[in-house]
């Protein structure tokens, strides 16, 4: 008579199996995350490149609006009505998580 059942090998099996499937989901949730994060880099990256162009052809950063060094207006006005440079989103949407990008704005209150 034959007893019903698993045997130890085809449990191991199936267990290397599962691991196998988890370790993949691992995996791709960490290449996710990782594109992510590049992304938002590369954002960033787009703000100092769309900053340093507008300094560059105007002598001064955008908002300065006296060329002491300080940030008196709204930077991403300055940046929104030049022609010569593209201004990124200032939102960044990763997954469930939206960043706001903004230049910083001194103020003097």
């Amino acid at each position: 008579m034959r007893e019903k059942g698993f045997t130890l090998v085809e449990l191991a099996i199936v267990l290397v199996i599962i691991g196998i499937i988890l370790g993949a989901v691992m995996k791709g949730r960490d290449l996710i995350d990782n594109a992510r994060a590049k992304r938002l880099a590369s954002e960033i990256n787009r703000w100092t490149v769309a900053m340093y162009a507008y300094m560059d052809q105007k002598g001064k950063l955008p908002g300065d609006t006296d060329s002491d060094g300080y940030i008196d207006g709204d930077p991403i006005d300055y940046l929104n009505n030049e022609s010569f440079v593209e201004v990124p989103r200032n939102t960044l949407t990763l997954g469930s998580v939206t960043f706001y990008l903004y230049p910083g704005v001194v103020d003097d209150n």
